[in-house]
């Protein structure tokens, strides 16, 4: 695997020249969505635009099996808007998939035809396995887990996939939706408790005789939909987190269990001022959540992983491959791609940086475990993209970009401990509360640690020309250290052999 920096060339190629612009469409059986993305060789995405409307087809589905001409009329104005905003963005191609509700319905087909004749685009409706295997590739691509289940809650139907070593291994398509089980079971505002309990007896035993399996001892259950998302906000809102961005976000089992209660005991206006809680998803979020609630049960797991990705990503990956890459790729993928978006940023120094970093933390740092040399590493990469800030606080700067960005292939405590570093190394870090629970008192020595040496590679850096390789002579003992490097003020010798003393225990000494 590539060291991250040797990356760059490949993402500037890619950001001049090799980027294509793709639209994907979801019509859901609860609402319709367009994303725009602009995708990369290395296989990332980045949104361009994005526009979401609540289309409720499950609920629109007469007695017959067809949907009525209210539903067909919401479907092809929303399609209008989407083909607008798709084009307006310069989408080279927009793929527009139906799921759940357009399959099922007597007249999908009809839909599908008024479509084409009346907007121009074409659509293609996807079985459940197909929808399933499109889910567990966007979920799982940008998140560092190896082996377990992801489940995808729409408003018509349950996808639930086994994978092993990031491949799927076997695929479920279940008619248990948010919307469906909420219109066919929650017969009164608020729940009656019988109904819920039916509701989830009706669950647990349709996943029986699919034969869902136990999760083993390491399986992760990764969660991706409207209706997990919503679950992740309202947990997020009751318990903050230092990361604001859903994906890698995880929900303890005991918080769904305490979330499903308590949206079922509130009626829908209550439910619709539940923070976190989008209120176009009120009427359907008590089927859904009890069906998370139930499946986690049935697996057996005690952790929901969230995906902030799902169907529109997988769709948009597989135009380029069915394989979910290696987490190590999609990080490093990732993180350059952040660095490249700042002007400010040079590829040179950052690659001086980072082997300045690399040499002083192999040389002189072993008690330092090694994921915290390599998230060192990183954050000598991406150091300088604050400068298109600020110059005087890039640092700060730096710190807050990292922990808003899209990040993909990181775990919500590495993006806390790279922020934390960085900090450090700007001295402004005294507070290390702030990234609770993700940090703990543990890793305070080597974020410490870590720091100091990413303000001495800080500091060597701006003394090489951008395009130079650095000559670092490192000499180590149990009492002393002593770097041969250019010169050095008496005024810096003194700070950073100070703050080298306080975490190392040694002298610092420059020649």
């Amino acid at each position: 695997m590539q060291p991250v920096e040797y990356l760059v060339d490949e993402l500037a190629e890619a950001d001049t020249i090799a980027k294509r612009r793709i639209g994907v469409v979801d019509l859901g059986s609860n609402s319709g969505r367009l994303v725009v993305y602009d995708q990369f060789p290395s296989g990332r995405l980045c949104i361009v635009e994005d526009a979401r409307v609540p289309l409720r087809l499950a609920s629109d589905i007469h007695a017959d099996g067809a949907l009525g001409e209210a539903a067909m009329a919401r479907t092809i104005d929303a399609l209008r808007e989407f083909h607008s905003i798709a084009l307006g963005a310069g989408a080279e191609r927009t793929v527009v998939v139906g799921t759940s509700s357009m399959r099922e319905a007597t007249n999908g087909d009809t839909l599908r035809q008024r479509i084409r004749d009346e907007v121009g685009i074409e659509v293609e409706i996807i079985d459940g396995l197909s929808e399933a295997r499109f889910s567990f590739l966007g979920a799982i691509h940008g998140l560092p887990v190896w082996n377990g289940f992801v489940l995808d809650i729409g408003g018509g139907s349950l996808e639930l996939t086994r994978f092993r070593d990031r491949a799927g291994v076997a695929s479920w398509m279940l008619p248990l939706g948010a919307l469906r089980l909420t219109q066919e079971f929650i017969l009164s505002d608020p729940a009656d408790s019988k109904d819920v309990r039916h509701l989830k007896q009706f669950i647990a035993r349709r996943l029986r005789e699919e034969g869902i399996p136990r999760a083993d001892e390491n399986d992760v259950l990764v969660g991706t939909g409207g209706t997990i998302r919503n679950v992740a906000k309202i947990n997020r809102k009751q318990r903050p987190s230092p990361i604001q961005r859903l994906h890698g976000y995880s929900v303890p089992y005991e918080r769904v269990r305490r979330i499903a209660s308590a949206l079922s005991a509130a009626n829908i206006d209550q439910r619709s001022a539940v923070p976190g809680l989008n209120s176009d998803r009120a009427d359907s979020i008590v089927g859904g959540v009890i069906a998370v609630q139930v499946v986690m049960e049935t697996l057996g797991v005690n952790e929901l992983m969230v995906s902030g990705e799902g169907l529109r990503e997988g769709i948009a990956f597989s135009l380029n491959s069915f394989e979910a890459p290696k987490p190590e790729a999609v990080k490093q993928a990732s993180i350059a791609g952040l660095a490249y978006r700042f002007r400010a940023w040079e590829p040179g120094r950052a690659r001086q940086r980072m082997a300045a970093a690399r040499q002083i933390a192999t040389t002189i740092d072993a008690d330092t475990p090694p994921e915290f040399h390599e998230i060192l590493a990183q954050a000598a990469f991406v150091l300088d993209v604050g400068r298109s800030v600020d110059y005087y606080d890039r640092l700060n700067h730096t710190a807050t970009i990292v922990l808003i960005a899209d990040l993909d292939g990181f775990t919500h405590r590495e993006i806390a401990l790279l922020c934390a570093i960085i900090r450090e190394a700007d001295k402004r870090q005294s507070d290390f509360s702030q990234y609770d629970p993700l940090v703990t008192v543990d890793d305070i020595g080597p974020i410490t640690r870590c720091g100091v040496i990413l303000a001495i590679a800080d500091e060597i850096e701006r003394r090489y020309p951008g395009d130079t390789e650095i000559q670092l002579k490192l000499e180590s003992d149990p009492d002393k250290v002593t770097m041969t490097i250019p010169p050095f003020s008496a005024y810096e010798i003194a700070k950073l052999g100070d703050r080298f003393r306080r975490a190392f225990g040694r002298e610092l000494i420059f020649n």
